[in-house]
């Protein structure tokens, strides 16, 4: 799986994931808060996905996986 950092048309960033060369999920908010924000760099993005990638591999929450509001505190994301 890769994770790909994109600028939104909201001037924030979101991530893309890819499963088998084929787009897997697009991420453009951040999830967990409350609104719809974007993330404000394109590292917090990358880092967000690649926590949901870890999550997929792990099969931890049998589909998609969920993030949740301390995940997104332990990795220092600004909302």
């Amino acid at each position: 799986m890769q994770v790909k950092a994109f600028n939104t048309n909201n001037k924030g960033w979101g991530y893309d994931i890819y499963k088998d060369n084929k787009l897997y999920i697009h991420q453009e908010i951040i999830p967990a808060i409350e609104g719809r924000k974007g993330f404000a760099s394109k590292d917090e993005a990358q880092r967000v996905g690649e926590l949901v990638v870890s999550k997929i591999i792990q099969g931890k929450g049998g589909g998609l996986p969920q993030i949740t509001i301390e995940e997104i505190d332990s990795l220092k994301i600004t909302r």
